[in-house]
């Protein structure tokens, strides 16, 4: 972790001394960077699943980007210091391993006059694949999707200057994808 901290600072003091324009793609595609490791990937798999709505993961994860936000806009020059407040639209979801099991069965029949009648009868059964955990048996979680990000509200020192307030919009809506009329600008007093 010393390693990664010390390369991040390195670049951090790369993107102050360049200009103004490389200074905020520098930012941006940091930020992007950033939210790409952080957003879980999708395995395919051949398992149907279930959903679990998680309370807990949505407080961490709202925090977590708050923080974020606020540590890399706090770099930018002009900016000064930041606060930023998230919300948050759901509270994302944990995806549950399913087990399937398919059965079919073909029955021909043969009436009196002669006659033949062919029926199918398919059947699925799903149950929940769990594995012992500390408090007993807990569902295989072979999935967790983050919870979408509502909006952005950000008060910096720099927040009454128009360029700054634009350069931390676009920003903003760069790295989480949230439309900028969900994402409000203030000056901190």
């Amino acid at each position: 972790m010393g390693q990664f901290q010390e390369k991040f600072q390195k670049i951090i003091k790369n993107i102050l001394n360049k200009s103004g324009k490389d200074k905020i793609l520098i930012v941006i595609l940091t930020g992007v960077l950033l939210l790409i490791v952080t957003i879980p990937t999708k395995k395919s798999a051949d398992i149907k699943s279930d959903t679990v709505t998680t309370e807990h993961t949505s407080t961490n994860y709202e925090e977590y980007i708050e923080d974020k936000l606020e540590n890399i806009l706090s770099k930018v020059d002009g900016v000064g210091k930041v606060k930023v407040v998230v919300t948050l639209k759901d509270t994302g979801e944990k995806i549950i391993a399913q087990d399937e099991n398919n059965s079919s069965e073909d029955v021909s029949e043969i009436d009196s006059a002669g006659g033949t009648r062919t029926s199918k009868k398919n059947s699925t059964e799903t149950t929940n694949i769990y594995y012992g955990g500390t408090s007993g048996d807990e569902p295989y979680v072979k999935n967790e999707n983050m919870p979408e990000v509502e909006g952005v509200m950000i008060v910096a020192q720099g927040g009454g200057d128009g360029v700054i307030a634009a350069n931390i919009t676009s920003a903003v809506e760069s790295l989480l994808g949230v439309p900028v009329h969900k994402i409000k600008v203030l000056k901190m007093s």
